[in-house]
């Protein structure tokens, strides 16, 4: 199944109708079609903005499909972003914005949740860490997914509460790069708890 949900336009050029459709196949495939009656797209003109509200996209490489409450889609010209996300994947609940300027690398990302477990973590990213896993590469499975060798993105976690195993962690902080199969996370803070 693909994205499904409602969105309705709250600012946009008289004469352009909005569509959103999101590729089950892209981490970063939020498109936004903008038409106008009998021309083509006219996306380097646009500028608008549409909320969204109860929409599912499955991606790629994730366990289960983001499920967003709601959502500002702001676009001018070639940029747009996903603002005030509220949402959840699984039972991980999240808030945040993404934003994407067309044809430019990597799309940032700024992600907080109140309550992580990192083992419901790993789990969320069970397909792609079974897909880029040291094993596979090292006996013969050298190629990435084309959905995975593209993902480029690069943004912020914060988390006011982490838990792994028994250790629990508060303010959790974290800057992460993903570029293809390698995640980076740097600048990592947080407070243990006493």
């Amino acid at each position: 199944p693909g994205f499904r949900g409602d969105a309705r336009g709250l600012l946009a050029p008289e004469g352009v109708d909005v569509a959103v459709r999101i590729n089950r196949q892209r981490l970063d495939a939020v498109e936004l079609a903008v038409l106008r009656a009998g021309r083509t797209p006219v996306l380097d003109e646009a500028a608008f903005l549409v909320e969204l509200r109860d929409a599912v996209a499955p991606l790629e490489g994730f366990a289960a499909p983001v499920e967003l409450a709601s959502a500002k889609v702001r676009v001018q010209g070639p940029r747009f972003a996903l603002e005030q996300m509220e949402g959840k994947m699984g039972d991980v609940a999240f808030r945040g914005d993404y934003r994407v300027d067309a044809g430019a690398r990597p799309h940032r990302f700024r992600l907080e949740v109140d309550e992580l477990d990192i083992a419901r973590l790993e789990q969320l990213l069970m397909p792609t860490l079974r897909r880029g896993g040291f094993l596979r590469r090292a006996f013969g499975r050298a190629t990435l997914p084309k959905w995975l060798a593209s993902r480029r993105t690069q943004g912020t976690v914060g988390a006011a509460t982490a838990r792994l195993g028994d250790v629990v962690v508060r303010d959790l902080k974290a800057d992460v790069a993903w570029e293809g199969a390698i995640v980076r996370i740097t600048r990592l803070t947080a407070k243990l708890d006493e």
